[in-house]
This record gives C-alpha cells, sequence and structure tokens, in this order.
C-alpha cells in the first residue's frame, strides 16, 4: 500500500493549511511540513526515517515511531488517502 497526502490540501510556507475540498483550516509545524513534502514526493517511509534521523539528530527507532504517529494522526483527519501498488 502507498500513502499520498490528499492534493486538495494546500500549505503555506508559514504552516497554515487549507483543504479546498472541505474548507477545513490545519496549522502544521515545520517538521509537519516537510514530512508532508517528503510524502508528496513519493518518499518511502525508510527515506523519511532517515532524513528525520539525520536532519533532527535522533535515533532511527525514534524517528520511525515519530513518522508512525504522524501518518496515523494524518489518516485520522483524512489528509492521508491509501492505495495499492
Amino acid at each position: 500500500m502507498n500513502a499520498q497526502p490528499i492534493l486538495e490540501l494546500v500549505v503555506s510556507s508559514n504552516g497554515f493549511g487549507f483543504r479546498s475540498d472541505t474548507g477545513e483550516i490545519f496549522r502544521l509545524n515545520t517538521t509537519a511540513r516537510k514530512v508532508l513534502h517528503w510524502l508528496r514526493d513519493s518518499q518511502d517511509d525508510a527515506a523519511i526515517v532517515r532524513r528525520l534521523a539525520e536532519e533532527y539528530q535522533i535515533p532511527a527507532p525514534r524517528a520511525r515511531r515519530d513518522l508512525s504517529v504522524f501518518i496515523e494522526h494524518l489518516h485520522t483527519l483524512h489528509l492521508l488517502e491509501t492505495h495499492d501498488v
């Protein structure tokens, strides 16, 4: 399965997100904006974990856990679409 952020979500450089199909507004911190960008670029989870670990100087298991929590949160907010690959 492949998870992709919904295309209707527009995120400004200061972290405000607007979902044009529902009118919902979101606030994303810097890390969330980066991860969302990496997901949109179709980077796999392993690549994102490596980037998080390097950029924030954290152990890979923590980066993996943080990414998992973030992705679950995106699913809860219906901001990811999951497709069979």
